[in-house]
């Protein structure tokens, strides 16, 4: 959503839309869309760093 849409035009109906499920829903979970954004780059980041951490040092050309 937020990379289609960009973040001020990702409202709160586009990701429950989105998810199959209604706003109350939505705020048992999340206080807000930008608490939505913050959860997903953290995953993104503990993603990218187990990533990371598989890979070998690469030394100095």
């Amino acid at each position: 959503m937020f990379g289609e849409h960009g973040f001020h035009d990702t409202h709160v109906e586009l990701i429950t839309e989105a998810a199959g499920c209604s706003r109350p829903s939505f705020y048992q979970d999340f206080s807000s869309k930008d608490n939505v954004f913050w959860r997903l780059a953290g995953e993104l980041a503990a993603a990218i760093e187990e990533l990371a951490g598989g890979l070998r040092p690469v030394a100095p050309t």
